[in-house]
This record gives structure tokens, sequence and C-alpha cells, in this order.
């Protein structure tokens, strides 16, 4: 965390604007180098001055079109937590705890019965139940600080 109101954190640095500038121009070159079909469409519906729905719609079917995995299927790279910021790798590496990856994962659909539900509903009761007594836990611990 860089907010440097959060308690310890340190200030961005001139350092780390430059890092982390660099970063945000090589993520832009690889999604355009590896998604060029669905940029030029973009371009071509923003030349046209569609809307962002329109615009949205004009990316997925190029995507479609010419193949290309969405970004969840196959990410780009991976960021491994090796050296003073990480390192940036293409294909993941054998230890799954280095590697830090945003995809989304999409839950499948069940069919419950309404009994089910219901046991849902208890769980959830009393998971919150819990919840309330450790936050109450915790909030008398601060307060003995």
């Amino acid at each position: 965390n860089l907010n440097p109101r959060s308690g310890g954190a340190m200030s961005w640095n001139i350092h780390s604007i430059k890092n982390q500038a660099r970063w945000g121009a090589l993520q832009a070159v690889l999604l355009i180098r590896e998604y060029r079909p669905c940029y030029d469409a973009l371009v071509d519906a923003l030349e046209r001055g569609c809307d962002l729905g329109a615009c949205v719609y004009a990316i997925e079917s190029a995507a479609k079109e010419n193949g290309l995995p969405s970004i969840s299927e196959k990410p780009l790279g991976y960021i491994v937590d090796q050296g003073m910021y990480g390192d940036w790798v293409t294909e993941p590496q054998m230890e799954p705890k280095t590697i830090f990856n945003t995809a989304v994962t999409q839950v499948a659909p069940t069919n419950k019965s309404s009994d089910s539900s219901d046991d849902d509903l208890m769980s959830l009761e009393a998971l919150k139940t819990k919840m309330e007594e450790k936050l109450k836990e915790i909030d008398s611990k601060l307060e003995s600080l």
C-alpha cells in the first residue's frame, strides 16, 4: 500500500513513479500486440462516434471473430514475487504461491431445492453471528490498546 496515510506506508518517490509508468506502458503494448484486431475494431468504432456499448461490442466481436481468448482465460503474464519489485513472466512458474493472477473464475450454477436454500440461509445467519462476535472481540482489544 503506497498511501502515506494508511500508517507506516512509504509515499511514492520518483523511482516508484517511473517504474509504475513503465509498467503501464508495457501493459498497453502487450495488450495491443496480443489483441490488435480488437484495438483496430475499437478505433473504428470510436471514429464512427459509437457509444460505450457499441465500442465494447466491437471489441468482443473482433475477439470472437479472430479466435482470441479473453484475458481471464489466458492472462498475458504473471508477476512473480522475485527481486525488489517482482518480475514479469509470460508463463506460470512451478510454485503456485509465487504467482499473483487476477483472472476471474466463474461459478457454475446449481439446482438447489428450497430445503437446501433454507439450510444455506441458516448457515449464513450462523456465520454472520460468528463474525459479529469476532468484530466485538476485536473492538474490545482495540479499545484496550
